[in-house]
């Protein structure tokens, strides 16, 4: 074991999942990774820090599932960065012998100049739009869909793996012999909308434009963050053969320690060499200097998590995770902040059978269930918004041949005059192909009315879109297909 507390980048190695597609050869490494575990001594050397990635993948599905647990008994912080590959072409995802320089049977090409598929570190970090982290401007995204976010149940990581560096949990279905706990719930930001929410602490990863997903919060000892990446659905097959991979490499540090030389080794260790930008150390610097641990549980204790929608707070006073005996009256008096332009709404509760004193204010109360609960605060915008008069509703919609992508809300809010993206917005279903955007507005003028990725301005009212879709000859109705 380590004598301090330490920091080690994980070194991410790809593993194959071949899946056959009608004409087309595809090799995805979508269960790829490979080291992401750290373990030493802290300040007592009665506790052990460590933790260990999670890469779950459901084999020809598209669950692709990555987070972190703490199994050990220090906090420690989390970054993750997640990178792609992607070729086209005959012999795409052969690679090279062992001291070859290239498989003379691989004619593929990447679709980013200069990547090579023997090494990763080649490979393009998913950098996401500045408003949607979910979508990044690559060729990748043309033929794949990321869903991100949410919870799991999954199994702590085993013992006799704990000591083994080049362990890497991954799973495809939950074994209920084993211990089985809940990771937190996650949102996945971008560093703008991150910043421009408060740079609050909380269950969120927030991408950087580095690529870097940082876990915005401490990782308390047992607990797991929630799911950075969640599904990866192929939205178009490609013409040709085809190869895709995503390549996870993590790191976990503690706040403090060196080395036995007095080398830099804690979570200062992201930044070694210009390894993270400006906004990424204000984001570590703020996560380390939170120091607000939940306590111990016992027999009939357990966790309270408290979140934050968009417009508040969580006050620095109170920890996000808190532990209470069940049967405990809780009050939520002045734990959370209204930001300003924003009024208080509601108290909403994972666990249905939570009833509150009054869901409506901020002083509500609750009665600690026999379980573990997270308890939201959500917030409506008021008058005093610079956006209150100024937005508005765009209801997305689609006919016969399409459906709507899981991570788009059907109804979103903007601004007037704001400029929206219409790409990777809705899927086009088997037999179809998509025909055009028609708005109820006739006054919104499409970039492209014919292509998925068009744009429009929006207008100063509410406004429905939808995708309309046409059947092709692949269609088993389609005339002449009898």
């Amino acid at each position: 074991m380590f004598s301090n507390r330490k920091a080690m980048a994980a070194v991410t190695a790809i593993s194959l999942a071949v899946l056959i597609v009608t004409g087309t050869f595809a090799w995805t490494s979508l269960n790829s990774q490979k080291v992401n575990e750290w373990f030493g001594a802290g300040v007592n050397p009665e506790t052990v820090a460590g933790g260990t990635l999670h890469d779950d993948h459901e084999q020809n599905g598209d669950s692709k599932q990555v987070y972190v647990e703490n199994w050990g008994a220090e906090n420690l912080y989390v970054r993750i960065r997640l990178s792609e590959y992607m070729e086209l072409g005959q012999g795409a995802g052969l690679k090279a012998a062992e001291g070859a320089a290239y498989n003379p049977q691989n004619s593929a090409v990447p679709l980013i100049d200069g990547a090579i598929i023997e090494d990763p570190d080649t490979w393009k970090p998913h950098v996401p739009a500045e408003a949607d982290a979910a979508v990044c401007d690559t060729e990748f995204h043309n033929y794949w869909i990321w869903e991100m976010g949410g919870k799991k149940s999954y199994n702590t990581a085993p013992p006799d793996k704990r000591t083994d560096k080049e362990y890497v949990h991954s799973q495809s279905n939950l074994d209920p012999n084993e211990v089985v706990k809940e990771t937190l719930t996650a949102q996945v930001l971008t560093m703008a909308q991150w910043i421009s929410n408060g740079s609050q602490i909380g269950s969120v990863w927030v991408i950087d434009t580095d690529g870097w997903a940082y876990w915005a919060a401490p990782l308390y000892p047992g607990e797991a963050t929630g799911l950075l990446l969640n599904k990866v659905v192929k939205d178009k097959t490609p013409e040709k053969d085809y190869y895709y991979g995503i390549n996870v490499h993590a790191q976990m540090a503690t706040k403090d320690g060196a080395t036995t030389n007095g080398e830099l080794d804690n979570y200062k260790s992201f930044g070694l060499n210009g390894n993270w930008t400006d906004d990424g150390k204000q984001l570590m610097e703020l996560i380390v200097a939170y120091a607000a641990p939940p306590a111990e549980p016992g027999n009939n204790t357990h966790n309270f998590t408290l979140a934050f929608g968009t417009g508040g707070a969580i006050m620095p006073f109170y920890a996000y995770v808190n532990a209470h005996e069940a049967g405990t009256e809780i009050s939520l008096k002045e734990r959370v902040r209204v930001l300003p332009g924003y009024d208080f709404d509601k108290w909403i509760s994972s666990d249905d059978n939570v009833v509150f004193s009054n869901p409506n204010s901020t002083a509500s109360t609750f009665i600690m269930p026999d379980n573990d609960v997270a308890i939201t605060a959500t917030f409506k915008m008021n008058p005093n918004h610079p956006q209150y008069n100024n937005t508005y509703k765009f209801t997305l919609a689609f006919g016969t041949g399409g459906t709507i992508m899981p991570f788009y809300a059907y109804v979103n809010e903007h601004e007037a005059g704001a400029k929206i993206s219409l790409r990777s917005r809705v899927r086009i279903l088997p037999g179809y192909d998509f025909d055009k955007w028609i708005s109820s507005d006739d006054n919104v003028v499409f970039s492209n009315p014919n292509n998925l990725e068009s744009t429009f301005i929006m207008p100063n009212n509410d406004v429905t879109i939808t995708a309309a879709f046409k059947m092709n000859p692949n269609h088993p109705s389609y005339p002449g297909n009898d």
